[in-house]
């Protein structure tokens, strides 16, 4: 019972985090910095429910590619700084994606480059 309450929960968050940034791509009027890191923001979000979705239901094994789900691993470390910069964007107009904001990204690539390094060694 739990099992199908969570496909379910899960299934439809996933549609919704999805549709939320369908709308906010057609959106033409506000400020478009604050929307692109939110819909990034929830893809993200979307595309680890997709992941959790393909090994739940068995389309993929974890020992066909082990390499997909090693990869998609890095996608939790994108969450935290995307909706950082998000709150960031919202909170100051004149904001401005400068290269110390980017720094926020290194922990994203650090986990990629090991998983990278370790399925080609």
């Amino acid at each position: 019972m739990v099992n199908v309450l969570t496909d379910v929960v899960l299934t439809v968050t996933g549609f919704q985090l999805v549709s939320l940034a369908v709308v906010l791509a057609a959106q033409k009027n506000g400020r478009l910095t604050p929307r692109l890191f939110l819909m990034a923001f929830l893809l993200t979000k979307a595309l680890l429910i997709a992941r959790w979705f393909v090994f739940r239901f068995g389309i993929v094994q974890h020992s066909e590619p082990d390499y997909l789900f090693r990869l998609s691993k890095a996608g939790f470390f994108l969450l935290a700084p995307l909706l950082f910069l998000y709150v960031r964007a919202l909170c100051y107009k004149d904001f401005r994606v400068a290269a110390k904001t980017s720094l926020h990204f290194i922990p994203f690539f650090v986990v990629l480059l090991c998983t990278l390094g370790a399925m080609w060694c």
